[in-house]
């Protein structure tokens, strides 16, 4: 959890609005606030980039929902709604990372990164299934989609 310290002070009476949403992971500065067993809280300053991590992500996640009466996609909802919904919690430094075990949609690969670059700073994406192919197969999938993974490595390996 990440707490704005400078809207409000630590005290009983913390204003449920200032506190961040469940974040997966946080990359933080020096101490938190509060650590927990596998629970932080710490200072909107401290936070150097969060993880938004997914088992797998489809084309309604990338792209967003369809509207039941139109058909249309609506291009802020999805992950793009979380990331608008955790972006007022993190400096305007600190990077949004998008990790996926697995991504699944039809689109095509160029039209799928310049999605994932709009609703993420950075993405990490382990697999992505071959259009039009299932998921029974290693085959059928592209490992460390778009060399995504291993920018995510040297991205961490120069934090300092």
């Amino acid at each position: 959890m990440i707490f704005d310290v400078e809207a409000k002070r630590l005290s009983p009476e913390i204003d449920a609005k200032r506190l961040s949403p469940e974040i997966d992971a946080i990359i933080y500065s020096s101490a938190p606030l509060l650590e927990f067993t596998d629970a932080v809280i710490t200072e909107k300053k401290q936070v150097e980039a969060i993880l938004e991590i997914k088992s797998w992500i489809g084309t309604p996640d990338i792209f967003g929902d369809r509207d039941k009466q139109s058909g249309e996609r609506n291009s802020l909802s999805g992950l793009f709604k979380t990331l608008e919904d955790r972006r007022p919690f993190i400096q305007p430094t600190a990077k949004y990372i998008l990790f996926a075990f697995a991504l699944g949609s039809d689109e095509q690969n160029d039209k799928v990164i310049n999605r994932l670059k709009q609703i993420s700073d950075m993405y990490a994406i382990v697999g992505r299934k071959n259009i039009g192919q299932g998921w029974k197969s290693d085959n059928n999938f592209i490992f460390d989609f778009d060399k995504s993974i291993s920018g995510l490595i040297k991205y961490l390996r120069n934090i300092s």
